[in-house]
């Protein structure tokens, strides 16, 4: 049983997927709307999707760290926190890719 104040263990750290996963659709979907305004091609929208794939999101996740770091938390919960982040927000970046590449462009905006 658990007593007051005591936290229980996960592998996976739910904080990082919570702030990265709704960030990554937002911005995913903002940058698919506005490339298709700009009439850019299939695979400008893709580069660009993989592009804040990687980098935005890096960027995003140290700023996290950083943050996290500031509020003194330990180290390891940090950066466990800052690589789950990550990985949550590469993986609905690249699922936007992917389902862009794979659907009629006018079904995929």
């Amino acid at each position: 049983m658990r007593q007051s104040g005591q936290r229980t263990r996960h592998l996976f750290d739910l904080r990082g997927v919570s702030f990265g996963s709704p960030a990554a659709i937002v911005t995913s979907m903002a940058l698919i709307v506005g490339l298709d305004a700009a009439t850019a091609t299939k695979a400008a929208v893709v580069g660009g999707l993989l592009i804040i794939g990687v980098a935005d999101n890096l960027t995003d996740s140290l700023s996290v760290h950083i943050y996290q770091e500031s509020e003194r938390l330990a180290e390891r919960q940090a950066f466990k926190t800052t690589v789950s982040s990550y990985v949550a927000r590469l993986i609905v970046s690249a699922s936007f890719a992917f389902l862009f590449l794979l659907l009629p462009r006018s079904i995929a905006i």
